[in-house]
């Protein structure tokens, strides 16, 4: 069972703002003067139509016993659960309504939730001057780019649809997008690019993805999001962090150095790894097998899974000289124990391949070292150096429920994709 925090302190609607949300939760911002809470957001679940959707504890749980375990804690910070009250969540519902977009606001906030969960504000450096107005002002400008990668490579079992290895899911999904909408343009964007390794197909993936409208990537500036990444004051912010006054050459100065962190740092080559890994058999294989075996019964309830195990299983299996054999061998080989064991990694890659990633960067300066970055790294601008720090976050468990609508959609993606006679072709 997870640690509870009692913080009857914290439980003040004013001490908090709205941040953001998505489908499941809202987010909240910490604005008091408590150091202890200071650079936190709090995560608040809204109403859910299934009874069976994972608690805020379980949550915790499985991101500890896996997304932790596979990537390390450099990368997961602590996340904690709060106790909240149905008054406090009242009043934080009732304040925020206003603020939320209209294409949320119609699912409110679950007010007979009582724990919350509490983690650190990715998009900020922890510095003790923050809570000191005159220092905090000394503070060079912090960047954060949040990036949704998805899927990190193509799979290569025989069985798959030879599809599958021509183009990767993501730039296959363009063309059932189409189908939806015929004025729709696949945009230029490939997650293999940023995935490669390679200096220069990295820097024209994130340019790619700079210009895709969409949340695969977000801005923070000194911790605030910025709605438009379009804009004249994104694009100032660009030049002054990059210390250059060509903005073309600042995004390209951006791409390049976000591009050598995250090499020099290695987080997607893991990331990528365990993916492919972990998605060892594919859907379109793994899915019949579990229908012709009663899957409901096979894997039962989310939280009754031991995920640590499975963990440890999926890493001895990686030691394992036994593992080497061809995946159109191994499906006629499983046994009950071990395609239930397929199924549970296939459900921790679905939680890796939406991982949202954090990279936080500011120039190097004289007033303060971030307590938390990871490092200090040189760049030629005139700046110089930069401390970064790379987090990952929505390290949530993807429910067994959704292997159905998995195997459907990739079923769709993939005769959208045939039928167009596209010639697309993607290269790991």
């Amino acid at each position: 069972m997870e640690p509870v925090q009692l913080r009857p302190g914290l439980l003040c609607p004013d001490l908090w703002t709205y941040r953001g949300e998505g489908n499941a939760n809202i987010v909240l911002s910490y604005i008091g003067s408590d150091h202890w809470a200071t650079g936190m957001v709090l995560r608040l679940e809204k109403l859910r139509p299934s009874h069976s959707a994972p608690t805020s504890a379980h949550i915790v749980a499985y991101a500890r016993q896996t997304s932790t375990a596979l990537l390390g804690d450099r990368y997961v910070d602590t996340i904690a659960l709060l106790h909240v009250t149905q008054h406090f969540l009242t009043a934080i519902s009732t304040q925020i309504q206003p603020l939320r977009p209209s294409k949320r606001n119609s699912v409110m906030l679950d007010t007979t939730k009582s724990v919350a969960i509490l983690m650190r504000d990715h998009s900020l450096f922890q510095l003790p001057e923050r809570v000191i107005p005159v220092l905090a002002t000394t503070c060079p400008m912090e960047l954060c780019l949040e990036l949704k990668l998805k899927w990190a490579f193509m799979p290569t079992q025989p069985a798959v649809s030879a599809a599958k290895k021509q183009a990767c899911r993501f730039c296959r999904m363009q063309y059932l997008k189409r189908c939806h909408t015929p004025t729709y343009n696949p945009c230029l964007f490939c997650p293999l690019d940023v995935f490669s390794d390679n200096e220069e197909r990295m820097v024209k993936g994130f340019s790619d993805l700079y210009l895709e409208r969409h949340t695969y990537m977000k801005a923070f500036v000194n911790g605030k999001l910025l709605e438009d990444l379009t804009s004249d004051a994104f694009t100032g912010h660009i030049c002054r962090f990059m210390g250059i006054q060509d903005s073309n050459h600042a995004f390209q100065q951006l791409w390049t150095l976000l591009s050598r962190i995250l090499k020099h740092n290695g987080i997607l080559r893991s990331l990528k790894y365990h993916q492919k890994n972990l998605d060892s058999l594919d859907i379109q294989v793994l899915y019949p097998l579990l229908i012709k075996h009663n899957m409901s019964e096979l894997l039962g309830p989310e939280e009754s899974v031991s995920w640590d195990t499975v963990v440890t299983r999926y890493l001895d299996s990686l030691k394992s000289s036994n593992d080497t054999a061809p995946d159109s061998e191994l499906t006629s080989i499983l046994d009950i124990h071990e395609l239930r064991q397929k199924a549970y990694e296939f459900c921790i890659s679905t939680t890796l391949k939406d991982i949202s990633i954090f990279i936080t960067m500011a120039p190097k300066s004289s007033f303060y070292p971030p307590s938390d970055a990871d490092a200090l790294f040189p760049f030629p601008t005139h700046l110089g150096e930069y401390y970064y720090k790379i987090r990952v976050a929505d390290l949530d468990i993807k429910p067994f429920s959704k292997f159905h609508k998995y195997y459907t959609q990739d079923k769709e993606i993939m005769d959208a994709f045939i039928h167009s006679g596209a010639l697309k072709t993607c290269i790991e």
